[in-house]
């Protein structure tokens, strides 16, 4: 279940006016490798240790990938591919390495995974939650 609770937002370019009300997703923890790995394990053939080790060959393989440029596709999970974020020069000559600031990893889900966490989707439940709660990690 998906917990939010509710936000104000005011639009800046028009302070005077009203905010609005937008729904901001409640953190409730996170996973680890040693916790999926336990639960993996328990619905197959396959320990936790050899979980473990393929999960982190895959990392290392996705890695390899990723800094060749290549994107890396998980069939039934998404697709993962290296993007770069910088400052801009005014011409190719003065363009340098120094600009870029960051390489980062988009992920794009594959369309099982978008239907799963789509609102419309029945097994998809949401808890409105009126404390103050935080809303991040």
């Amino acid at each position: 279940m998906l917990r939010y609770k509710l936000i104000e937002k005011k639009n800046p370019q028009k302070p005077l006016e009203a905010g609005k009300y937008y729904a901001k997703l409640l953190w409730t923890g996170a996973n680890d490798t040693d916790t999926l790995s336990e639960r993996i394990s328990a619905t197959c053939t396959v320990t936790p240790h050899d979980v473990k080790a393929v999960l982190s060959a895959l990392q290392e393989q996705m890695i390899y990938d990723l800094r060749d440029g290549k994107s890396v596709s998980l069939e039934r999970l998404g697709t993962f591919r290296p993007s770069l974020n910088g400052t801009g020069s005014d011409t190719k000559e003065n363009y340098n390495i120094a600009m870029i600031e960051r390489v980062k990893v988009v992920f794009t889900p594959n369309s099982r995974l978008k239907a799963a966490l789509a609102p419309e989707n029945p097994d998809m439940k949401f808890s409105r939650v009126d404390t103050e709660e935080t809303a991040e990690p």
